[in-house]
């Protein structure tokens, strides 16, 4: 595209912190691999184990907390400043930034979804620059206060925001200490670069390839393969069409992993008051207290 928007956007910062810990994460996976083939680390299959659990766990994080809490607020933690805490500690080991910072992009995402100043939108600015160089393009400081004032009010989630790479770096550490350089590589950095991968694809193939049951103002679809990939979230369209429904996924087989794992919490009191779209899907799952939406 060669619109006056996209022509004043920022492009990659080669130089900036983001980019050099984005490249060296991506790096260091494939090198894992290649080290593993050529024989000069010994990775066992409790490595490549290790780090599926890992790729997972924090993307049902991603999903769960920077997403439909964070993003959204889909549903309530109990004891909330000690929860939210945790739930944001764990968000920062997958290296997408601070919880702050995601939910805030992500809220401007939905107020301009596929429009010019859509910062990921792949209808607007191309494949490659929606699932890496918005990320890594130096973008003005976003006010907290204003852009997500319900979250930012906490003073221990504005600490976490600057110090968000300390849970990526004991996590790694932990890996390291577990199982040695092929558990560092392996199991920490290649299973951190694919969850950033199949994150993006969000943005980018979710607003590419699908289907439409909803006619919403922008380009977001279903795919099936999405929702498997990254826990429910690949039922973009029906995400799009109420945004504040904690299940994007609808029907019986429209699989939702995160879904399912927030419901479940609630029977343990971690979750509590889920906005769900309508009785029928209330009653469809258990007969637990929900808060419902006009």
């Amino acid at each position: 595209m060669t619109t006056a928007t996209n022509a004043a956007r920022p492009k990659v910062d080669w130089l900036s912190p983001t980019t050099i810990g984005f490249l060296l994460v991506k790096t260091l996976g494939v090198l894992g691999i290649v080290l593993h083939a050529t024989g000069v680390i010994d990775a066992s299959w409790r490595d490549y184990l290790l780090g599926f659990i890992l790729w997972r766990v924090r993307a049902l994080a991603v999903a769960g907390g920077l997403h439909r809490y964070f993003s959204h607020r889909t549903y309530e933690l109990r004891f909330q400043r000690f929860s939210q805490f945790v739930l944001g500690a764990i968000c920062c080991t997958a290296m997408q930034k601070g919880p702050l910072w995601w939910a805030a992009e992500h809220r401007d995402h939905h107020r301009n979804s596929d429009e010019p100043i859509d910062k990921h939108s792949p209808t607007q600015h191309g494949f490659a620059y929606a699932q890496w160089g918005w990320f890594l393009s130096r973008w003005p400081k976003l006010d907290y206060k204003k852009k997500i004032p319900d979250f930012a009010k906490f003073p221990e989630l504005m600490w976490l925001e600057r110090l968000q790479i300390v849970p990526f770096a004991l996590l790694g550490l932990a890996c390291y200490l577990y199982g040695g350089w092929s558990c560092l590589l392996i199991s920490f950095f290649l299973s951190t670069a694919v969850l950033g991968e199949a994150t993006s694809t969000i943005n980018t193939l979710a607003h590419l390839w699908g289907k439409r049951p909803y006619q919403t103002k922008d380009t977001s679809r279903n795919s099936f393969l999405l929702a498997l990939l990254v826990g429910g979230e690949g039922w973009h369209n029906n995400h799009h069409h109420e945004k504040w429904w904690m299940f994007q996924g609808e029907k019986w087989w429209q699989v939702d992993t995160t879904g399912y794992l927030i419901w479940t919490l609630q029977w343990f009191g971690i979750t509590k008051n889920i906005k769900m779209r309508s009785k029928r899907m209330q009653i469809r799952l258990t007969a637990a207290p929900v808060r419902e939406l006009a």
